[in-house]
């Protein structure tokens, strides 16, 4: 039995990890993915492209994935308010 996840899965495990905001996950033909999170509005908080496929296969690499996503998220949201007070 292999250890390895079902790319469907590993959005689902991705997908629900960013609750209460929403995340959609999408592979392309060439196995590339695309990662979005958006909020209730639909509006895209941020957004990633041309992830290899194989870094979602195993639970790992989706908690990896996470906390990288997470890691980006708030930076863009700490410029963003940082670029509001300048102003």
């Amino acid at each position: 039995m292999s250890d390895a996840l079902k790319f469907e899965d590993a959005c689902r495990i991705l997908e629900a990890s960013f609750s209460p905001l929403r995340c959609s996950c999408k592979k392309d033909d060439a196995g590339k993915v695309t990662i979005r999170i958006f909020d209730v509005s639909d509006i895209t908080r941020y957004s990633a492209a041309n992830i290899e496929a194989k870094r979602l296969s195993s639970i790992r690499g989706v908690a990896q994935m996470a906390l990288e996503l997470r890691q980006a998220l708030s930076a863009k949201e700490l410029s963003q308010r940082h670029t509001k007070q300048k102003a």
